[in-house]
């Protein structure tokens, strides 16, 4: 979402902000792949580029393996070619524009695929876990991390939020609004990949992230 006719306070507070998402996010990422093994040789698919942190951190897991990334958007596909433009130039990181309802990879490709908070966009989810599954290697993991979002209470302090982002911005800047939602519904996501065939399907949790895991045997 984009802000306009905000001080430059503002800007500069939001670029901080969205600095710190990211940093936050690339440490739950390292965190959720701690929780499988990954060995160096391994191909990996990411579903959901994001801004690139993600692939990169994959590939880093993987010297002498490949790291292979799909998104439905071109924008975040460009991120992530910008961060991992090296990686992409050698061979070792692979991007394809597709959605995880269907995957445009042959059957037990990969040695891990993991989906990092695009859980909740998924229209379907009961398919996307089969596709994970089709593609996913005998002895292979499937990882799903999505944010636990609590209820909380609005963001209420209009005199700072006018000096950020100008007069009229407490009804209309929704970032630091807290807003309802449902909580990440990982026992749901958990019974979904044991029904499809995932087994030891597990919920690790770390702060507000939630990481499913589940093998293929």
């Amino acid at each position: 979402m984009r802000i306009r006719n905000i001080p430059l306070v503002g800007k500069l507070y939001l670029r901080l902000l969205k600095k710190r998402v990211l940093e936050v996010r690339a440490r739950k990422v390292e965190w959720a792949l701690q929780q499988v093994v990954v060995e160096e040789n391994s191909t990996l698919l990411a579903i959901g580029c994001g801004d690139g942190t993600a692939v990169e951190i994959m590939n880093s897991l993987v010297q002498r393996g490949e790291t292979y990334a799909v998104d439905v958007s071109e924008a975040q596909l460009f991120r992530t070619r910008e961060r991992n433009g090296a990686a992409i130039e050698e061979g070792k990181v692979r991007l394809y524009k597709s959605g995880g309802a269907h995957l445009p990879f042959d059957d037990q490709r990969f040695s891990l695929v993991a989906a990092f908070s695009c859980y909740v966009e998924w229209r379907h989810p009961e398919r996307n876990l089969r596709e994970v599954y089709r593609v996913l290697k005998n002895g292979g993991f499937a990882l799903v991390t999505a944010e636990i979002q609590e209820d909380e209470k609005r963001f209420r302090a209009p005199g700072l939020l006018s000096l950020l982002f100008g007069r009229g911005s407490t009804a209309n800047l929704r970032i630091l609004e807290g807003r309802e939602h449902m909580k990440t519904p990982a026992a749901e996501l958990k019974r979904l990949m044991e029904e499809i065939g995932f087994e030891n399907v597990t919920i690790e949790t770390k702060d507000n992230w939630q990481c499913v895991i589940g093998g293929k045997v």
